[in-house]
């Protein structure tokens, strides 16, 4: 069993930061032996003496090994293991807006075309034996395009950073802090459907001015009201909602409705329940 290394010998090491040792990154192995290897290699670098001497048994030799972390290396480690706990958070941190949003997914950033069919017939026609199906031409469809978009914030890490994590814990809370952003950032653009959202982000924070208008108008037969909320407000608006028809005049199927308010209506909204 053999090893090559592309860079210094056994003795040398001029990538190594340790004189005498050779840097795990120049050496080379055969194909069958790459997982057996990096398993060792993983074992020697966080592991004691013994451990090293197993790498090194497994290599054929006694090449002594030494762990370079370069300032590079540690940015990647560190933020691998932010984005893993803020990845964590973010799991756990409540969805609202999902009980009142559809989900879909695209592959990029392109428009995606919805379409919304809808038929003048109740029904299928008989098919008597021997025959052909009929036609569907009587369909007709709506087009919508929807489109997303990627939303961040940069976070520096200083030195100064690194010494007040100890009192206040600046470096820990980041993983916390990006998780309940993106959060706040999905229900801001679901919110966006039912609400006029002005704001950047950036210099302008976000905020409702009313009602999205684009939806909410006399043309969809859903123009606002300044009725306040009750009962029997809520009874009027659903008893309208079941009989509510399509282009072609057939009933509406109504999925499960969600009564989406603001804080302030809460508790209001929670009585009537």
């Amino acid at each position: 069993m053999s090893i090559t290394i592309s860079a210094g010998t056994e003795t040398t090491a001029p990538e190594s930061d340790f004189s005498g040792t050779v840097n795990p990154r120049a050496m080379r192995v055969p194909v069958e032996l790459a997982e057996s290897v990096d398993r060792e290699l993983s074992r020697a670098m966080r592991g004691s003496a013994w451990e090293a001497q197993r790498l090194g048994r497994l290599l054929g030799g006694s090449v002594r090994l030494s762990e370079a972390f370069s300032t590079s290396d540690f940015k990647f480690a560190l933020f691998k293991e932010l984005d893993t706990e803020m990845q964590q958070q973010y799991q756990e941190l409540p969805a609202v807006w999902q009980a009142y949003t559809d989900q879909t997914l695209v592959s990029d950033f392109r428009p995606r075309r919805l379409l919304s069919r809808s038929s003048d017939l109740l029904g299928l026609a008989a098919v008597p034996e021997g025959t052909e199906y009929p036609d569907g031409h009587d369909y007709s469809q709506t087009g919508y395009a929807i489109t997303v978009a990627k939303y961040g914030r940069r976070r520096a890490l200083t030195w100064e950073a690194w010494l007040n994590n100890e009192a206040i814990n600046e470096i820990e809370d980041i993983p916390a802090d990006l998780a309940r952003q993106a959060r706040e950032m999905e229900s801001i653009i679901a919110a966006s459907n039912l609400l006029a959202i002005s704001g950047d982000g950036i210099k302008k924070p976000y905020s409702a001015t009313g009602v999205n208008t684009g939806f909410f108008k006399t043309a969809n037969g859903n123009a606002p009201t300044a009725l306040p909320l009750t009962a029997d407000n809520l009874k009027t608006v659903l008893d309208a909602m079941a009989i509510k028809k399509d282009s072609k005049g057939k009933t509406l199927v109504a999925p499960p409705l969600v009564v989406v308010t603001g804080m302030a209506l809460k508790a209001q909204a929670d009585a009537i329940k």
